[in-house]
């Protein structure tokens, strides 16, 4: 199961902008998911974002089920970890979310757009172990992956173009 989506994570370069035709080989956008990303074809739990360490428990993301999370003006953001935004875009939005990591493992963050994404866990930035756009067929704009462990994370978003982004944390087989 795991090369499946291995395999399929790699055959697509960039997800679709709206209203694009599907690729070759797929009925539609978000048709025929690997299981563990099926959670991605059914619609969205609005979901806001925290705007500080302290307002992300609000902001829980379940694993496997995606989210719409509105975001704030970035000025108005305080990160658990900052990091430098090297070119934010004009209307840039950040937000904080908390995520409960059931098991140790590798974790895919799914963006229905191309902001910057980091984990944090025990203090620290949690290095990204790959990157990619997602299966086969998947309106994922950008997927990145993450070796995490049991317990509890922040989920920092920045520099969105804008103040929603759809998102999904699946746990890779």
């Amino acid at each position: 199961m795991a090369l499946l989506i291995a395999a399929a994570m790699g055959s697509v370069a960039e997800a679709q902008p709206k209203g694009a035709e599907p690729p070759p080989g797929c009925k539609a956008w978000d048709s025929d998911l690997p299981a563990p990303w099926m959670g991605w074809a059914q619609s969205p739990v609005p979901l806001t974002a925290g705007s500080a360490p302290a307002t992300a428990a609000k902001a829980l993301v379940p694993v496997g089920r995606k989210v719409s999370v509105a975001l704030a003006p970035a000025k108005t953001v305080r990160m658990a970890v900052d990091t430098p935004d090297a070119d934010p875009p004009p209307n840039a939005h950040k937000g904080i979310l908390s995520l409960h990591v059931p098991a140790d493992g590798f974790y895919w963050v799914a963006l229905s757009e191309g902001l910057w994404v980091d984990v944090v866990a025990g203090g620290a930035i949690v290095e990204s172990s790959d990157h990619g756009p997602g299966p086969q067929c998947a309106s994922v704009r950008k997927a990145v992956q993450f070796r995490l462990k049991a317990g509890d994370a922040f989920i920092q978003l920045s520099d969105n173009n804008g103040p929603k982004v759809d998102l999904m944390v699946v746990r890779q087989p």
